[in-house]
C-alpha cells in the first residue's frame, strides 16, 4: 500500500511527497527502494537515486535486476552515459545478475542520445537478443535530435518495411528533415504518410483544476474562456521573447514562410496549457501539466522563460519523464 502511495505522488509530480511517504515506512524491502530510485531517476535527482542505491545495500538489502536498471535509468535520464556505462559493465560480474532487454535497451537509449549513434547501433547488433522495432525507434529519435539524417534514413527506411502504417516512424524522420531546413524531404514523408492513409497521434496536453481537468489540442478553441487563454498566451510570448526567448522554428512541420512556422508553434497545447493555468491559479502556485507526448523542443525552451517571468515553478509530465521549471531553468539541464 504505501509502495502504491509512493509511486501515485511521483506519477503526479509531487516527487517530495513520494520521499516523504518512502521515509515514514518502518519496513523498507526491495521493492520500496525500486519503486524510490526509479522515482528518482524520472525527476531527474540522479545524485540522490545513487545515494539511496548506497542506503539500500548498506541495510543489508541485496539489488536486483530492477534495482539495477532503475538507477540505469536514472543516468539515463541525467545524461550521466560513463556512470551508466561503468555499472552496466560492473553487472557482468555481479553474482545472480543476469542482464535482460531491458538494460541493454537502457544503454543503446543512453548512448543514442549522448550522441553516440554509432556506438548505439553497435550495441544493437553485438547484444545477445533481437532488437524490437521500438528499440530502433528511439535510435531514429537521436538522429533527429542531433541531426543524422544518413542514418536516421536508413533506419526509418527498415523501420517503413517493418512496420508500414506506424506513424511515428514517418513523424522522425520528418522531424529530422525539418531541424535540418530540408522543407522538400519533410514534405515527401508528410505527402508518403497522406498516400498510405497515415495519421499522426494527435498531440494534446492537460492541467487539474480543482475537481476538474482542462485539456487542449495543438490551436484549440473550445476551451469556454478560450479568448482570455489566447490573449494570455499572447501576452506571455511577449513577455518572454523580452527576456531572450526566440521561437525555434526547426521544430514546426510545415515548409511554410518563417513567420507562418513561427506562428505555427505558438498554440502549441503544452503552452495553451500554461497559458490557461496562469489564469486560473493564484500567482506563484506551482503548475502541473501533462503531455501524452514528448514536449516539444521549443515549448521546452518556452516553458524555462514562462518559469522566469512568472516566477511560478512548473512539473511537466511527457510520455518520456517529468521536467522541473523553475527560475529559467529545466531540471533535466536540457538533456531529454
Amino acid at each position: 500500500m504505501t509502495n502504491a502511495l509512493l509511486t501515485m505522488y511521483s506519477d503526479c509530480g509531487c516527487i517530495d511527497d513520494a520521499w516523504r511517504v518512502f521515509n515514514s515506512n518502518d519496513v523498507l524491502d526491495v521493492i520500496s527502494y525500486n519503486s524510490m530510485i526509479l522515482a528518482l531517476g524520472q525527476h531527474a535527482r540522479p545524485k540522490e537515486a545513487v545515494e539511496l542505491f548506497k542506503r539500500m545495500k548498506f541495510s543489508g538489502l541485496i539489488p536486483d535486476e530492477v534495482t539495477l536498471l532503475n538507477l540505469l535509468s536514472a543516468f539515463n535520464h541525467a545524461g550521466l552515459i560513463h556512470e551508466g556505462l561503468h555499472l552496466f559493465d560492473s553487472m557482468l560480474d555481479m553474482e545472480g545478475i543476469k542482464l535482460t532487454y531491458q538494460h541493454y535497451a537502457c544503454v543503446i537509449d543512453m548512448l543514442a542520445r549522448s550522441g553516440e549513434i554509432e556506438e548505439s547501433m553497435k550495441t544493437i547488433k553485438e547484444m545477445p537478443f533481437e532488437a524490437e522495432t521500438s528499440l530502433w525507434r528511439i535510435v531514429l529519435g537521436a538522429c533527429s535530435k542531433h541531426g543524422d539524417i544518413e542514418t536516421g534514413i536508413k533506419i526509418a527506411e527498415m523501420l517503413f518495411e517493418m512496420e508500414p502504417y506506424e506513424p511515428t516512424n514517418y513523424i522522425l524522420l520528418g522531424n529530422i528533415c525539418a531541424r535540418l531546413g530540408r522543407w522538400t524531404e519533410a514534405e515527401k514523408v508528410r505527402s508518403l504518410m497522406e498516400k498510405r492513409g497515415i495519421d499522426g497521434d494527435d498531440a494534446f496536453s492537460w492541467i487539474e483544476m480543482g475537481q476538474t481537468t482542462h485539456r487542449f489540442g495543438v490551436d484549440d478553441r473550445s476551451h469556454p474562456i478560450s479568448e482570455e487563454i489566447y490573449r494570455n498566451l499572447d501576452r506571455l510570448i511577449g513577455s518572454i521573447k523580452a527576456a531572450g526567448y526566440v521561437p525555434d522554428t526547426s521544430f514546426a512541420t510545415h515548409s511554410t514562410e518563417k513567420d507562418r512556422r513561427e506562428e505555427s508553434l505558438r498554440y502549441h497545447c503544452e503552452k495553451l496549457a500554461f497559458a490557461f493555468g496562469d489564469l486560473a491559479s493564484p500567482s506563484g502556485d506551482t503548475l502541473r501539466i501533462m503531455k501524452n507526448l514528448r514536449v516539444c523542443g521549443d515549448c521546452h525552451s518556452a516553458y524555462k522563460y514562462f518559469s522566469l517571468v512568472t516566477g511560478r515553478k512548473i512539473v511537466l509530465r511527457d510520455n518520456h519523464r517529468f521536467h522541473h521549471f523553475y527560475n529559467g531553468a529545466c531540471s533535466c539541464v536540457d538533456y531529454w
